[in-house]
């Protein structure tokens, strides 16, 4: 059985993701004390992207929000690269927001976000929480806020939100 041989991306293949744009990237994580494991995923998720990038007639080589949502919401569900890119769409996603914010943008938000006034009330809620008793990070308190909205869209699907409803259980049926 033969195997379809894999190739060693260089960094002329990543378009508009320059070797500068790594380098700088690289530190941006460094700076944040990220774990060099991390650092490594991140750094692939970014080669990822910026091969792709290159390769898209669709795009003007442009890294911006609409080039990584057509990545995260078209490419990464169907990729059939042939360079061992990563494609867990949680890791890719934190690396390309890390990539955003470092170029002064915001963070991506998916678009078919369409949370409920009073989930989001309680998330706005929660997110003061965690930031200002808490002392949570931006990035940590996002993964939060994320978790919380799924429960309570979960939990609340047709009702208002009642805090006496929130069990135990109901949180263990969420879970699992």
């Amino acid at each position: 059985m033969d195997q379809v041989s894999r190739i060693k991306p260089q960094y002329d293949q990543f378009g508009p993701v320059s070797s500068a744009v790594f380098s700088t990237f690289n530190d941006y994580l460094v700076e944040r004390r990220y774990s060099n494991s991390t650092i490594r995923s991140y750094t692939a998720s970014l080669k990822h992207f910026g091969f792709w990038l290159a390769k898209s007639p669709d795009f003007e080589n442009e890294i911006n929000h609409r080039t990584v949502q057509e990545f995260l919401d078209c490419h990464l569900p169907v990729c059939n690269c042939l360079a061992p890119f990563p494609q867990n769409l949680n890791n890719v996603r934190a690396a390309l927001n890390h990539l955003l914010q470092m170029q002064g943008l915001s963070r991506f938000i998916e678009s078919h976000d369409q949370t409920p006034l009073e989930v989001a009330s309680a998330i706005e809620e929660f997110d003061c929480y965690l930031e200002r008793i808490c002392g949570l990070a931006e990035a940590t308190r996002w993964y939060h806020r994320r978790h919380v909205r799924m429960f309570l869209l979960w939990l609340f699907v047709e009702r208002p939100i009642e805090i006496n409803n929130i069990t135990p259980e109901a949180i263990c049926r969420f879970v699992v």
